[in-house]
């Protein structure tokens, strides 16, 4: 339930930046999962634990803002159907 839910987050941030239209038709649950799954282990790595206790201590409109900041960035064509 909890990856359903990180899951439908960043499908929704996403959306709101890039369009839900555009998420719905065209975005691959199964590369976004896949690209997460591949980054996640060197983030953990290479970025220490005291920077992510930040993102536990926001405000959620700041978390909000800062997602959508982040999703921005995002390359979809690597994440298309």
């Amino acid at each position: 339930m909890v990856t359903y839910n990180i899951l439908a987050t960043i499908r929704g941030v996403l959306g709101s930046v890039h369009g839900v239209e555009k998420m719905d038709a065209e975005l691959s649950d199964f590369y976004m999962v896949d690209e997460m799954h591949h980054t996640y282990r060197g983030m953990m790595i290479a970025i220490p634990g005291d920077y992510w206790r930040r993102f536990g201590e926001m405000e959620l409109t700041d978390m909000i803002e800062q997602l959508k900041e982040l999703s921005a960035k995002v390359n979809l064509k690597r994440l298309l159907k």
